[in-house]
This record gives structure tokens, sequence and C-alpha cells, in this order.
């Protein structure tokens, strides 16, 4: 779908909830995006979400930018899609649907995730922590290597082995892994 238009997505399953935005997915986990919206959305993980919005790139990735947002009931929760670091975000699907520049492998912006490695490198600045997660696949974001695993105001891990489930995000060409609750991090 171009970028501009006005879209309604029914019945989408929600990821999870960061502040105003959130992540639906297709229940076969083939296509995922985060919406934005200006004040709370009003719906959990979880649940079902019907969104009116228009596409527009973000940050170096596509975003549903809310017009409209109708909660739905409960409905089974999507199972995070099990990656390896260097396959995070994958390549670009087309123009209007770009990626990492050296992405590989299937596009998965917005999906549910979960990868295992070394936690360490942590940065706390308020609402803005984050760590490293190094899974030993090679990916290097040319600061440190591994993904940064964006905490939000959650304290970041400091060390050790960790499992973490997030949301795939692109921040300035590099992939990220957007954690929705502490409990993310094990």
């Amino acid at each position: 779908m171009t970028n501009g238009p006005s879209y309604r997505l029914t019945g989408k399953t929600v990821t999870g909830v960061v502040g105003n935005d959130f992540w639906i997915e297709e229940t076969d986990r083939s296509a995922a995006i985060r919406v934005t919206c200006t004040s709370a959305p009003g719906v959990t993980a979880g649940q079902t979400a019907t969104v009116i919005g228009s596409l527009t790139p973000s940050g170096g990735q596509r975003v549903l930018s809310a017009t409209s947002v109708t909660p739905g009931g409960p409905t089974t929760a999507i199972r995070p899609l099990g990656v390896i670091e260097r396959s995070v975000a994958g390549k670009g699907v087309n123009t209007d649907t770009p990626s990492i520049s050296t992405g590989t492998g299937l596009y998965n912006v917005g999906m549910l995730v979960r990868i295992a490695g070394s936690a360490g490198n942590p940065f706390t600045n308020g609402t803005a922590n984050y760590f490293y997660l190094d899974d030993g696949s090679g990916l290097a974001d040319g600061v440190k290597a591994g993904i940064k695993v964006m905490c939000g105001a959650n304290a970041p891990r400091s060390s050790g082995n960790v499992t973490v489930t997030g949301l795939v995000g692109v921040t300035g060409d590099r992939p990220v892994i957007i954690i929705r609750v502490p409990g993310d991090v094990n």
C-alpha cells in the first residue's frame, strides 16, 4: 500500500503498547506495524483493534498514523517469532516499505520477536534507557556489538545471559528491540 491515503485495518491483534503507540500483527505473523497515536490508544496487548489512519515514514520505518482506534475483544496472544540478530528488520519490501540498508531475510519490522544473548553496555537516561544484547551472530550497530534493546523507563540489564521479547523497530538505519514491560527481559 502507498503512503498517504487513509486505510482501515479491522480486527488486528495488539502485541504491545508503549506510551501512546501500539503494535498490531497478523495472526499468521506475516505482517506487523507500529501504530502512532496523539493520545493514549485505549488498547492493551492480547486484544483486537480496528485502526483507521495513513501510512507514513518515521525514523527509518513505516508507521500507521491513527486517526481512529476502536478496541475489540480479547484474542489469542501472538507468540513471539524467534530470530537471530542479523535477521532483525529484514530487507525492505519496496520504496514505500523500507528497512535497514543492510537488511537481509524477510521483512519483520513491527513484529513481536524473541532473542537470546549476552547483555552489556547499559545506558540510563530517565525514560530512554537501553542496553545491548549480543547473540554472537555478528550484528553491530556501528557503536557496539549486538542490538540495542530500548527499555524506556525500565532498568537496563548490565550483564548476564538473557532472553528478550520485544517489538522490532528501526532507528537511524539500525534495528532495535523495544520492550513492552520489565518481564520482557528474563
